[in-house]
């Protein structure tokens, strides 16, 4: 019999890891009763399985272990902060889906950041794959259609809202493993992928211990694509510097007129640390990558509110793709960038291999 592990699951539920592609959800109602549903993955989150090994358990039918309350009201409270949690994590699963949808500034954006990583991939034979900060699962869905049966997809992302909505995306199509881990400390072995893909990562995360982690996992002789947002593009200049802070401090004023909250203007602090292509480039080399010449996608030469506008009538980037991505003269007009970076099967020499072999060759220097 096999064993099942209990771990909450952040929705003010109980989780059961079954077997080794399956997941079952025990939902507790009203009338502590459970509803029962399977999806067709397997989920591991090695942290919270061992904050629940640390509460105290009680043993299932199954063999396994499950996280009990052992008050009502201490029960109600934990339902009530990972409802709120749960809610917070649906609004925002759903905002980054529909914003692959229509013909907004977002949806170009997507469209052609899937447009480059398509074409980085089309060298590429396949073999395990890691999507990291997959989100709801749009790249994964967009592998699954178009390179069927070529890659081995492993799937993570630190919000476990965003791992649900991939299950749900990846729905009949076997042989996709969802974990639920940040970038910054991921749970794999040392050399596990052929390719690693992180789309919109970096940027909320610490770059340099990001990059050490993606270097860690992937073989030598594979494949690390990863974006970037630009921060010296004329719209980033002027959203980041003028637009963002102009609709704060329009909201502000709101504020002192009397204007309801949810009527105001605001731009929310989004905690995006961008750093410029030759920066990333130099942290590559550190961590013993070899980058390529970087794809900036997404070129536009206007800027926010006026791009909305335009994006309207404006549509032909779905038919051409390939017009919104550059990486001649135009790619200073690029919103973002791409790049991608061989691990080389010879282990390169890295800063902090330079020191420290200047440091030993200086405490062994003979005496005159």
């Amino acid at each position: 019999m096999q064993e099942t592990a209990g771990v909450p699951d952040g929705r003010g539920r109980r989780a059961h890891l079954v077997g080794p592609r399956q997941r079952t959800l025990e939902v507790c109602v009203a009338s502590h009763e459970y509803q029962r549903c399977t999806i067709e993955s397997r989920i591991r989150d090695h942290s919270r399985c061992r904050r629940a090994r640390r509460n105290s358990c009680c043993s299932n039918a199954a063999g396994g272990r499950c996280v009990t309350l052992p008050r009502k009201a201490s029960r109600a409270r934990f339902t009530c902060r990972r409802r709120r949690g749960s809610v917070q994590g649906c609004c925002r699963r759903r905002g980054y889906a529909t914003g692959h949808e229509g013909w907004s500034p977002s949806a170009r954006y997507f469209q052609s950041r899937l447009y480059a990583v398509q074409q980085t991939l089309r060298c590429c034979p396949g073999g395990d794959l890691l999507d990291v900060g997959c989100g709801p699962g749009m790249l994964v869905r967009h592998l699954l259609d178009t390179r069927l049966g070529d890659f081995r997809i492993t799937a993570s992302d630190q919000s476990l809202a965003m791992v649900e909505a991939v299950a749900h995306q990846s729905s009949g199509a076997g042989g996709v493993e969802l974990v639920v881990s940040g970038i910054e400390d991921m749970p794999f072995s040392d050399e596990s992928f052929d390719v690693v893909l992180a789309m919109g990562v970096l940027e909320y995360a610490d770059a340099a211990g990001a990059l050490r982690e993606l270097a860690r996992v992937v073989r030598p002789g594979g494949l690390v694509v990863m974006t970037m947002l630009n921060p010296v593009s004329p719209y980033r200049l002027f959203e980041w510097c003028i637009y963002w802070p102009a609709l704060r401090a329009h909201g502000r004023v709101q504020g002192l007129l009397g204007t309801p909250a949810e009527r105001r203007y605001g731009a929310r602090r989004s905690g995006i640390r961008a750093v410029p292509h030759s920066h990333l480039r130099r942290m590559l080399y550190d961590v013993g990558l070899c980058p390529q010449e970087a794809i900036y996608y997404d070129l536009t030469p206007l800027v926010p509110p006026l791009d909305k506008l335009v994006r309207r009538w404006k549509r032909d980037w779905r038919v051409n793709p390939e017009k919104t991505v550059g990486s001649g003269v135009r790619r200073w007009l690029g919103t973002a960038y791409l790049v991608s970076a061989h691990r080389p099967t010879v282990r390169l020499k890295t800063v902090d291999d330079e020191l420290n072999l200047s440091s030993h060759a200086s405490h062994h220097t003979p005496l005159q």
